[in-house]
């Protein structure tokens, strides 16, 4: 029950996040804006795995520390966005609604690939690698270093991809250019027509 609870929790929190990034970023910085938000959530992934790993280790303690910090940051979070978000941000309804979205091939195609990768690639890590590493004999702290890793190598990669992305320019992408995930099995199905 407590996992569900945390993944509605996270799954209502990215989606909102990110709408709330594209109604406050300028149009032509919306690509360079995605992409620094996606180096701070996993520079936070990562030092959280790490420092979350070696707390880990001290048992059921550690745990409850864990936890009521995790808690404390949602908190901060909240603080930060009541503060910086002065004005009501709403974007201008689209006709059609998800009728239109869902008719867009290349964006349903994309969702589901990179929903995939997510259930594969992030769930094989974050669920399935923990209980392995433990079962032969890998310490806590050095599965909060595996994640730390993965989340460095996109804070590593994340900007450089999304100035590929906009062509090495400052200006908005334009039509013909590929529309980059940080993954490169999302560009072959992201192509803006």
């Amino acid at each position: 029950m407590a996992a569900a609870l945390a993944g509605a929790g996270n799954g209502g929190l990215n989606p909102s996040q990110s709408a709330l990034l594209a109604a406050l970023a300028p149009r032509a910085l919306l690509q360079r804006a995605g992409g620094v938000s996606r180096v701070a959530v996993n520079v936070g992934l990562g030092l959280g795995a790490a420092i979350g790993g070696v707390v880990a280790g001290f048992g059921l303690n550690g745990f409850i520390v864990l936890f009521l910090a995790n808690a404390v940051t949602y908190l901060i979070y909240l603080a930060i966005l009541v503060a910086a978000v002065r004005d009501e941000v709403r974007p201008e309804p689209v006709a059609g609604g998800y009728r239109q979205v869902l008719r867009d091939r290349a964006l349903v195609r994309f969702a589901l690939i990179n929903v995939a990768m997510i259930a594969v690639g992030w769930g094989v890590l974050s669920w399935v690698v923990p209980p392995y590493a433990r079962a032969i004999g890998i310490e806590v702290s050095l599965i909060g270093l595996l994640i730390l890793a993965n989340a460095a190598t996109v804070v590593l990669l994340q900007i450089p991809i999304v100035k590929a992305a906009e062509g090495g320019a400052a200006s908005a992408p334009s039509r013909s250019r590929p529309a980059c995930g940080s993954s490169p099995a999302s560009w072959s199905c992201s192509h803006r027509r």
